[in-house]
């Protein structure tokens, strides 16, 4: 019998495809996609056009998540204070205000004052006071967990009634964790970039940035983030940053459904139920004045 051929670009594309999103493939993986009949050689080959189109080789994805971390720390120990001047001071009498009318405890005032004063943070104390920050406007940790008896610092401010204490407060927190995913992103985080791309797009932090926002998406969708590839293929559509090109929507767009994603799928059933002509031709026009007339 004819030893069966082995399509080692198949298996490569195959492994590649797996690992695009996370930036990782387990060796359980491997194995699993790699036929026993394949030789040392072989097995070379395929592990370093992985390692080529830059997807690391792990036991298990804990491994890979501690190694990002470890990545994460050391590419950035030290980072340059992104708050302005006014949100600087505005932190620091935030600081110096009576505990019975703030209802700040020792530590968060500790940290509201270096957040002023301090010039550069270390990558864990921004990390910290972005999670200290979501605490003091909602009265809940991050787990969602409500901490019985507490009052925000939100409270306070609203109290108040000043409105300007109160957007700044919430611009301070906006930043920082717009920077947190931003280091992320960096380092090739497709769901951070994808964040980031949402804070340009809607101007969460600063002033709207819709071709930063078309960059950052882009950047997570090539990762294979299937919500990212619907973003890219709705702005192939919309003619916002002047991008129309329809092939490329639906191209993105169907990478996306493929995935299981319902709004790429429903965007791509109506622009196919406004087929105009024998050849499948779309009017884009048409398409968009019909999104407008069911608003």
């Amino acid at each position: 019998m004819a030893k069966k051929k082995i399509d080692i670009e198949k298996i490569v594309t195959h492994l590649i495809g797996l690992g695009k999103k996370r930036g990782f493939i387990t060796f359980d993986e491997m194995n699993e996609a790699v036929p026993s009949l394949v030789s040392t050689e072989q097995i070379d080959t395929i592990m370093d056009k992985i390692s080529a189109a830059g997807i690391s080789m792990t036991d298990t994805e804990d491994d890979a998540e501690e190694d990002f971390n470890e990545k994460l720390e050391e590419s950035i120990q030290v980072i340059k204070n992104p708050l302005s001047r006014e949100q600087r001071l505005f932190l620091v009498d935030l600081a110096k205000l009576p505990s019975k009318e703030s209802k700040l405890t020792r530590k968060e005032r500790i940290n509201l004052y270096k957040a002023g004063n301090l010039k550069h943070w270390s990558y864990q104390f921004v990390t910290d006071f972005s999670r200290m920050l979501y605490y003091l406007r909602t009265g809940e940790e991050l787990d969602n967990e409500l901490q019985s008896g507490t009052e925000s610092l939100s409270n306070y401010l609203d109290e108040l009634e000043d409105e300007h204490a109160q957007e700044l407060f919430r611009d301070i927190g906006a930043l920082t964790n717009y920077y947190l995913s931003e280091i992320r992103a960096n380092l090739g985080d497709p769901d951070a970039q994808e964040n980031c791309g949402d804070y340009w797009r809607f101007g969460l932090h600063a002033e709207v940035d819709l071709k930063k926002a078309f960059k950052l998406y882009k950047k997570a969708a090539t990762q294979g983030l299937a919500s990212a590839q619907y973003k890219i293929g709705l702005a192939y559509i919309d003619d916002e940053l002047g991008y129309e090109d329809l092939d490329e929507a639906r191209r993105w767009l169907m990478l996306a459904a493929e995935q299981g994603d319902e709004d790429a799928r429903k965007l791509l059933k109506e622009i196919e139920s406004i087929n105009s002509g024998a050849n499948k031709v779309i009017d884009l026009d048409q398409y968009r004045q019909k999104k407008t007339d069911t608003r």
